[in-house]
Order: structure tokens, then C-alpha cells, then sequence
């Protein structure tokens, strides 16, 4: 609820704040121009939806037979193979295997292709009933994002209720597209709670503020590449070979474990330990890449060797996972735990088949955290910045 409210205001905000940004920015001579003292605007730009844009309501429904089983889908609409479809049970998933994490591309990339080609692997397969992830069903997601029909009657037979279609239809949409690496989603919110199981790996991390992953025997993929060894792709910050550029990639870097050691532990392990989170995720995280790469001084106040002290982009030093704009540094951390922010980035991004989180409604995109309040009511200055 806490959520879904702030969500409101949010969109209010930033309607508000685009048709202020919108009126003032206009280039015209006239915008300076002044009648009796008052500044005379030109008028706010005009959004247009193309035609083929506009949702359309159907001019019928069809009839649907059965009731929903508890998975939701009535047993009419048919079964993936082995699936129990009584009453009271539950329908067979796909044969994916659930981690604490999730997978960042879902589906998974066959073994042995190249998992950055995204355009070969970024769909689910089309059939009925769709596709789901293990997590499917975490925080109501079977009927928020789902294409179903409701089974009362007087709603699924109502063109203006869209024939009962109870979510989003997001599992439907996945048989076009899951969304690549590529796209990243900017959260301008209250900062983003590293230890997320669900979205510690769906967090876009800058090259250009960190150097290239090294194994734990500091070798880079050039270099390993340079020895005879085969990689899958070509992309030289893609040690690991999952196809996405997150904090896994550092899992292994001895670097990084130097200054985890250095500050007792990980930052969710630590953090965990000390009674400052409640999730179960105690691995790396990219708070623990910015201490690595994006802070000068180790917790004994000596400097630290592998600080990179990158301006990227401009304006923005040590930008590696996106930006605190309240504090105006390189952490947008959630430090009071409000979580609104990461509530938001697990409704646009959160890993599939991730255990006990929800997935987002685009599983196979990135978020990056941008920090403008300690809730979801920020300033408009600091909005704007974001």
C-alpha cells in the first residue's frame, strides 16, 4: 500500500514538475517577454499518441468454460505436459531451476551460444498457457502481471471490463519481448537497498568507472583470451559469461576481497549481521564495488590502492551504480531502509526465478538506482537533478 501510494504521488510529481519543464523550456524569443510585469509564457508542448498506440476496447468477448484452479487459469485453457490441473493444485512450471538471486536473462541462453545476443534468446516461447517464472506468483504477480480471464461471468463477458483480463498481461508481452541488458530504467526515488536478492544483480554498474573484471588469479578475459582460452562473446567486461554486465562479475575479483576483508565483510553480510537489513543476500553487492573502486580512504583512513577516481560521466565522480543526489555522491544507498525505491525496482526489473522475490515486469532489463529523498516525496530541485 505504502507503495502503491507513493507511486502516486510520484507520477503526480513528475507530471507536474515535465509540464513546468516543459512550459519554461520552449525556445522562443517570446518567452521573455513581459506584459504589465508579467512574464508571458509560450504555450506547453502538445503530446501526441499515434493511432496504432491507443488501446482499443474488443467489441466482444468470448465465453470462458471452467473455474480458475487456485493457480489461477481455468483448466480449459490447457496444460504445459505433466501438469496437475485438479482442484486445489497447482500448475507445473517451466523447468527452470530457483536461486536466491534469479537469473539475470530469462530465459536462460542456450548452453554454448553467445549470451549477449540478445535478439535470439529475448522472448518467451508462444503457447498457451504462457510461459511464467518460478517466482511467479511472489506478491500477487499471478494476477497482477497475468493475461488471465476471471471465471465471474457478469465481468468476463463485459467488453468494458475487457472481458475479465484480470493483470497487465505481461506474460503474454514476454512472448515478444523480456527486455535486454540494454535497457536500464532510471529510479529517481528513495535509493535502492543493496541486499535485495531480487535486485542485486539487476543494478547497471558503469564501465567507465570501473576498471575490467579479474578471476581470482587477477587475470583479466584480454589476458586470458591472450593465454588461448575461449569465451563466448567478445565483450572484455563479460568475465563470467552471462551476458550482463552486474556486480557477479567482480564475485571472484581479489581486489574486491582485499577491501571486503579490510571492512569485516561484505556490505550485506556485515550490514545482515548488525541487525541493519532483513534479507537473507549477504554476498556482494555493488555497495561493496563503490568501496572497492569509488572511495579513496579504506575504513583505517590510508588510501586506497584500487580507487579509481574516475569523473564519469562529467560532473559525476566515481558514478558506478548510479548517483545520490540528496547527499550529492557516489552512493544511492537507502540508509533509513524506507524501501520505497527498491519496491519500485523490483516492479520494473526483478530477477526471474529468484526465490521468495518478485519478478519485474521487465525480467531481463537493468535498473539504476538515482537517490532524491529518503522517501517518495523529494524536493522539485532535487528531482530535477535526478
Amino acid at each position: 500500500m505504502r507503495r502503491a501510494l507513493g507511486r502516486t504521488f510520484l507520477v503526480a510529481a513528475v507530471v507536474t514538475a515535465s509540464a513546468a519543464a516543459g512550459a519554461l523550456s520552449v525556445g522562443s524569443p517570446d518567452a521573455s517577454a513581459v506584459t504589465g510585469g508579467t512574464p508571458v509564457l509560450p504555450p506547453a508542448p502538445i503530446w501526441k499518441t499515434a493511432p496504432e498506440a491507443i488501446p482499443t476496447r474488443p467489441a466482444s468477448c468470448s465465453p470462458t468454460s471452467s473455474p480458475k484452479t487456485s493457480a489461477g487459469r481455468s483448466d480449459s485453457e490447457g496444460a504445459r505436459p505433466g501438469a496437475v490441473t485438479a482442484a486445489g493444485s497447482e500448475r507445473a512450471r517451466p523447468h527452470d531451476t530457483a536461486s536466491l538471486t534469479g537469473i539475470p536473462l530469462w530465459p536462460a541462453p542456450p548452453t554454448g551460444a553467445n549470451p549477449e545476443d540478445y535478439a535470439a534468446n529475448d522472448r518467451t516461447a508462444v503457447q498457451s498457457p504462457p510461459v511464467q517464472p518460478t517466482n511467479w506468483a511472489i506478491d500477487g504477480n499471478n494476477w497482477k502481471l497475468a493475461s488471465e480471464r476471471t471465471s465471474d461471468t457478469s465481468v468476463s463477458s463485459n467488453p468494458q471490463e475487457l472481458c475479465g483480463v484480470e493483470g497487465n498481461s505481461n506474460d503474454l508481452g514476454w512472448q515478444t519481448t523480456t527486455g535486454n541488458p540494454t535497457t536500464v530504467i532510471a529510479i529517481l526515488d528513495s535509493g535502492i537497498e543493496w541486499c535485495d536478492p531480487g535486485i542485486v544483480d539487476k543494478i547497471a554498474i558503469s564501465r567507465a568507472a570501473l576498471p575490467l573484471p579479474e578471476n581470482a588469479e587477477g587475470q583479466t578475459k584480454p589476458e586470458l583470451e591472450n593465454l588461448g582460452q575461449q569465451f563466448l562473446d567478445n565483450d572484455p567486461y563479460d568475465l563470467v559469461a552471462s551476458g550482463v554486465f552486474n556486480v557477479a562479475q567482480y564475485l571472484n575479483d581479489p581486489r574486491v576481497a582485499a577491501v571486503v576483508a579490510d571492512y569485516g565483510g561484505t556490505f550485506c553480510s556485515v550490514a545482515y549481521n548488525n541487525g541493519g537489513g532483513s534479507d537473507p543476500y549477504t554476498g556482494l553487492s555493488p555497495e561493496d564495488l563503490i568501496r572497492t573502486f569509488g572511495t579513496a580512504k579504506l575504513p583505517n583512513v590510508t588510501a586506497n590502492p584500487y580507487y579509481e577516481d574516475v569523473n564519469s560521466p562529467a560532473g559525476f565522480r566515481d558514478a558506478i551504480a548510479g548517483w545520490n543526489f540528496l547527499d550529492n555522491n557516489n552512493d544511492p544507498v537507502d540508509d533509513v531502509h524506507y524501501g520505497h525505491g527498491t519496491g519500485e525496482a523490483e516492479d520494473m526489473a526483478g530477477s526471474a526465478d529468484s526465490l521468495n522475490q518478485e519478478v519485474g515486469a521487465c525480467p531481463d532489463c537493468m535498473v539504476l538506482p538515482v537517490r532524491v529523498g529518503t522517501s517518495f516525496v523529494a524536493t522539485s530541485n532535487t528531482f530535477a537533478q535526478g
